[in-house]
């Protein structure tokens, strides 16, 4: 005997597709800031859009993607791996509120006496985003560092005076 498949429910669909529209887009800040790509960054959020770094003053789209311009050089590396999008869908299907874990690591550059620097920081994104012209962007958002750990050694970045590698 054949089971019946339930009847469509536009419901979940919308449900579905906000979520993975929503995904996609955190994906992209992730990507984004890694590779500071600040373009790729600023598609992620609504012009009208506000940031707030854990204890940083809030800033519009354009404030908080200039503070990571400022910010990130100071960095070797960084690298975001975000966890599924927690999401609430509202009633008329146009806001989202959204959870996302992250795990964010940084390697900062050698300092002048060969010293490593790394850590793990666990990121907690608290976003609302908007359903406007047809895409789900960022419209707030606020991270918190809930946890950090440093990182002993190091061994992607070079010793002072190293050869680079050949493929």
């Amino acid at each position: 005997m054949q089971e019946e498949l339930p009847d469509f429910d536009p419901v979940v669909w919308r449900q579905m597709v906000a979520e993975q529209a929503i995904q996609r887009v955190i994906g992209d800040y992730g990507r984004g800031v890694d590779e500071r790509d600040f373009e790729r960054i600023r598609s992620c959020f609504h012009s009208d859009a506000t940031i707030t770094y854990g204890d940083e003053p809030t800033r519009t789209r354009e404030e908080g993607i200039a503070w990571l311009e400022r910010v990130t050089p100071a960095l070797f590396a960084l690298s975001h791996y975000f966890g599924p999008a927690i999401v609430r869908l509202s009633d008329d299907g146009h806001t989202a509120v959204c959870q996302t874990w992250c795990i964010n690591v940084l390697q900062h550059h050698r300092g002048g006496a060969g010293e490593e620097s790394q850590v793990a920081l666990g990121l907690l994104y608290d976003d609302v985003f908007r359903h406007r012209d047809g895409q789900w962007l960022i419209a707030e958002r606020r991270n918190h560092t809930e946890w950090s750990l440093a990182i002993e050694g190091n061994t992607r970045l070079p010793l002072p005076g190293a050869k680079a590698r050949s493929a």
